[in-house]
């Protein structure tokens, strides 16, 4: 099933920023155009995010395991029994989950306040801090070729 990038922001990515509590424009762009729901889950990348086993559990246990109430808020958006039994395949599962890690894991890399970032800031620290290995430039081009047939069009509400 293929989805539109209007799709991912209007059904995956918005809603789920809305649910913690992080509704912001460029981070909901920068998610929505990262979003590579076509690719199947390599081996140790999880979701359409392609994250890491270890960014994670980087992410649960030196971020959000420091604040609770977004703990609650992210973990609210994972299923009750499978988030418990295989964190990892959560992420495959459950995009508005794997929306809210990855948003969570852009928070934990930078000393700002993701409101305050711009898409390509927000896409430096992605790329910087988030994609591991030869897998960067995957992630890269395919961010950049969805970003150009976007064609500077902003997403509807």
């Amino acid at each position: 099933m293929m989805f539109t990038i209007q799709q991912l922001h209007n059904q995956v990515v918005q809603p789920a920023l809305n649910s913690m509590g992080a509704e912001n424009k460029e981070l909901s762009a920068f998610l929505s155009l990262l979003m590579m729901p076509e690719l199947s889950p390599s081996q140790g990348l999880f979701g359409p995010f392609q994250i890491t086993s270890e960014t994670h559990h980087a992410v649960w246990d030196n971020y959000l395991a420091l604040d609770p109430e977004k703990a609650s808020c992210v973990r609210g958006l994972a299923s009750q029994r499978r988030f418990l039994e295989t964190p990892d395949l959560e992420l495959n599962l459950n995009w508005g989950y794997a929306v809210a890690i990855s948003a969570s894991v852009l928070e934990m890399n930078t000393a700002i306040a993701v409101s305050a970032l711009t898409e390509q800031q927000l896409a430096e620290i992605w790329f910087q801090h988030c994609v591991k290995g030869n897998h960067v430039n995957l992630v890269k081009n395919y961010y950049l070729q969805r970003k150009s047939e976007l064609n500077h069009r902003t997403f509807a509400a």
